[in-house]
């Protein structure tokens, strides 16, 4: 690719032979042609020192943006617009607890760390630094920026998990739509989570299944092993070597996150045959030669797929988090069980840009909810009541990072291995998936709480009857799990995965599990899959969801011009909500009205606008309510008495419903998008932007935001491409693909993989977007592990220890 004409500074070089201060042997960074960087080391700690140097190379300013996250420091540079962030962030304490798992790191973790800040630091000494156009802009300079260190690596994780924390936000607007219209209307319109189909289920014994004799056979349930107990009991999915052509396992990695220009994901290959770790609970931990990606600001993978073996990462929807309502007493106390404790409460000092005198927050902490955090939820002192407060407790107020579980990831070659790191993944519950040559698993991780009393789905009292459990909540032991089933394929796809007699309350903010369904069709249909139906499978945009609400609205009899137009313009809709389907455009644009009508009216705005999807918290764009409007729609729909419902009722049944609807529908598709004809396909409205931080700045965005690219699918399709009904319908900084891998243990070294927009953060780099379409187009690239370098690398970089 050919760098991206601009006026703006020209990325860093790419090639050289530098010596440096950090490594004990020379770091090899090669380039591939598609601008992938591949890091070869002869030890752990020169490869997180070569991925920290790359990293800063190609993400300087992303660093310097979680950093100040983490911290609660955004303001500094960016002023009032971010200060709420800056408090929240200060106000759960993250740079502290980032501290606090700095100082509990074992030596390796320590060594893997501070090799990684070594090799940003590295970078920015170096002759090839060059200041990345937000550096210009901010007056950042060489001199001027800090240091990397340790818990900077700790605190982006730390931002990660809370990003992905489950539980809080939602109880906020549940308890708000709940007194808006009633406990019948609430549980029927907004809470009602159809009825999943029990294939999505494991079975209600953990399914866990010695290797067979034979390759790629199911065997007979086995005893013992770690976290085996017996015990009863999101696109990511692994099919065993029964149900594949190779006879061998297949895995296919699929995480959804917002798009950003750049990605919020680092990737990377490592080539590091020699690399050991010495950790005890590894059975071979030796030699690390993978691709995958990181989060940016931490080393290692996250998501990785290597010679020997890989992981698929989804987020796993257990209720994590819980509000609880407290009673204050006087001079900064709380009052639980009729007694009076004391609260924690530390001064934060925020300097804000424009401002001539720093924010100091009063942070308040209790000992058995968290903080308090009534003035970051949206609602006043009046509406929780006088001496009131919220509180937020979250696993991760109480749960350290361990960096050691990245290092178990990356050597997880076999069952025991992805075990033993999953059991110290206790800051964020997420769904696991695992694959080597001959077995499959899955494992949810996280410290799931165990609630004294209460469901967690609405806030609770802060009085002492509706606390955690104390002992860590959940043993690993019995979180679901699920090695080599008898289905021969293991689907997760944020859904609700375990069976109603699994004994521990897992919660209630699952997405509907339509994706999942889709996902479990396909591959329980077909007796042997390919790495061809992997893909096909990753870019499936058929939406059981989309033809349930055309046949219902094909059953209307009206002679209404806007639904007989609307009618015939989805006659030939199959269920493929694809780039240039007209059908798919009229029917989203159907449904988008259809619950503006029917779920959304019974509300006053400000409801209206959380139930939509505003953001109720600073770290939370979405809440669950944004996944659920559609199939509980159709689930009203489909009901032989759906004329006498009250909601509907009021709009005239689906008749009534349907010709208003189509109204809307018509006359907002005529204003923004001409006649009828090609402007009406669903990629020209349901387009892709890759967006910047920075790039709602007039004149920056054209220069930092990346696209529109035409994209299929939608909300409850496997590829997932999500758009909220504040702003419909474009796929604009909203969920999508981050990144995908796939993995065939009968193609040992060879990995499919995608992600966009591109590996540079530098939008002057050829390759800051040219990986944009690849995802939404199914292109995928052939990473070949291992080797010199790989073929047809375009830029290499010796990194030599200065002596």
């Amino acid at each position: 690719p050919t760098p991206r004409p601009s006026p703006w500074p020209p990325p860093p070089p790419l090639s050289g032979d530098l010596t440096v201060s950090g490594p004990t042997a020379p770091v090899t960074i090669h380039r591939a042609p598609s601008g992938l960087p591949h890091v070869s080391a002869s030890s752990l700690e020169d490869l997180a020192f070569g991925q920290g140097f790359v990293t800063a190379q190609e993400r300087l300013w992303q660093l310097e943006v979680t950093r100040r996250l983490a911290q609660g420091r955004l303001s500094e540079l960016l002023g009032d617009r971010t200060l709420d962030l800056d408090r929240f962030t200060r106000t759960v304490r993250l740079a502290a607890k980032a501290m606090e798992d700095v100082g509990a790191s074992d030596a390796e973790e320590l060594r893997v760390l501070e090799a990684y800040a070594a090799g940003v630091n590295a970078y920015v000494a170096s002759e090839l630094f060059r200041r990345p156009l937000e550096f210009l802009l901010f007056g950042i300079t060489r001199e001027t920026f800090e240091p990397w260190e340790p818990a900077h690596s700790l605190g982006a994780l730390r931002v990660m998990s809370y990003t992905l924390g489950q539980g809080w936000s939602h109880e906020l607007v549940r308890g708000r739509l709940l007194s808006a219209v009633g406990p019948e209307l609430f549980t029927d319109l907004i809470d009602a989570k159809p009825k999943l189909q029990s294939s999505l289920h494991l079975p209600a014994g953990l399914e866990l299944r010695a290797t067979p004799s034979g390759p790629g056979g199911v065997g007979e349930p086995i005893e013992g092993g770690p976290w085996l107990r017996q015990a009863q009991g999101s696109n990511a999915w692994v099919v065993s070597g029964a149900r594949t052509a190779s006879g061998k396992p297949i895995l296919a990695n699929d995480p959804h996150l917002v798009n950003n220009a750049p990605s919020v994901f680092f990737h990377w290959a490592a080539n590091c045959p020699d690399c050991a770790t010495d950790d005890d609970k590894l059975g071979d931990g030796k030699g690390l030669v993978a691709c995958g990606v990181s989060i940016v600001g931490a080393p290692l993978f996250t998501d990785v797929a290597a010679a020997t073996h890989a992981i698929g990462i989804t987020l796993s929807y257990v209720d994590v988090e819980d509000t609880f309502l407290v009673t204050l007493g006087p001079s900064d106390t709380y009052v639980r069980s009729g007694q009076a404790s004391a609260l924690t409460v530390y001064e934060e000092s925020i300097r804000v840009k424009g401002r001539a005198e720093p924010v100091v927050e009063r942070v308040r902490w209790t000992r058995e909810y968290g903080p308090l955090v009534t003035d970051f939820v949206g609602v006043g002192e009046g509406e929780v009541g006088e001496g009131k407060a919220l509180a937020y407790k979250s696993i991760m107020h109480d749960n350290r990072m361990h960096l050691r579980a990245l290092i178990r990831l990356s050597f997880a070659k076999e069952w025991d291995d992805f075990v033993s790191a999953v059991s110290l993944v206790r800051t964020v519950s997420l769904n696991m998936v695992w694959a080597n040559d001959r077995d499959i698993g899955y494992y949810v991780t996280g410290s799931a709480p165990i609630r004294s009393a209460g469901d967690g789905r609405i806030t609770a009292p802060g009085d002492g009857t509706h606390d955690w459990l104390e002992g860590g909540g959940v043993p690993v032991e019995e979180m679901p799990h699920a090695l080599n089933p008898a289905a021969g394929f293991i689907a997760s796809c944020n859904h609700d995965i375990v069976p109603a007699d699994y004994p521990h309350y897992l919660g209630n903010v699952f997405v509907s599990g339509e994706r999942g369904r889709r996902a479990t069709d396909v591959l329980a249909s077909q007796a042997r899959h390919t790495v061809e139906d992997t893909m096909a499978l990753q870019n499936d945009v058929h939406s059981y969801l989309t033809l349930a609400i055309k046949k219902v609205f094909h059953d209307i009899k009206s002679d209404d011009d806007d639904v007989l137009l609307l009618q015939s313009l989805t006659a030939d809709f199959d269920g493929a909500l694809s780039v240039d389907s007209i059908a798919a455009t009229v029917l989203q644009t159907l449904r988008h009205f259809c619950i503006e009508l029917v779920l959304l009216s019974h509300v006053d705005e400000k409801t209206k606008d959380l139930a939509r999807g505003a953001p109720v918290t600073p770290l939370k764009r979405q809440t669950e309510f944004l996944r659920h409007d559609f199939p509980n729609l159709v689930s009203i729909l489909q009901r032989e008495d759906a004329d006498a419902h009250p909601a509907l009722a009021k709009v005239g049944g689906r008749a009534g419903l349907f010709t208003k609807a189509a109204g809307l529908a018509v006359d907002f598709l005529k204003e923004h998008h001409g006649q009828p004809g090609p402007a009406w396909a669903w990629g020209r409205l349901h387009a892709l932007v890759y967006t910047h931080q920075l790039g709602t700045v007039p004149l920056l965005g054209s220069v930092l935001n990346v696209g529109p690219v035409p994209v299929g699918g939608s909300v409850d399709t496997v590829m997932h491409t999500g758009w909220t009904p504040k702003a419909p319908f474009a796929n604009t900084d909203r969920w999508s693909v981050a990144y995908r891998h796939i993995f065939s243990a009968a193609e040992p070294g060879l990995i499919r993989a995608n992600q966009g927009p591109g590996d540079s953060g530098h939008p002057t780099s050829p390759f800051y977007a040219n990986k944009a379409a690849n995802w939404p187009n199914g292109v995928y690239e052939n990473i070949t592990l291992g080797g010199a370098a790989p073929e047809g690398a375009v830029a290499t970089l010796v990194l030599r220890p200065r002596p």
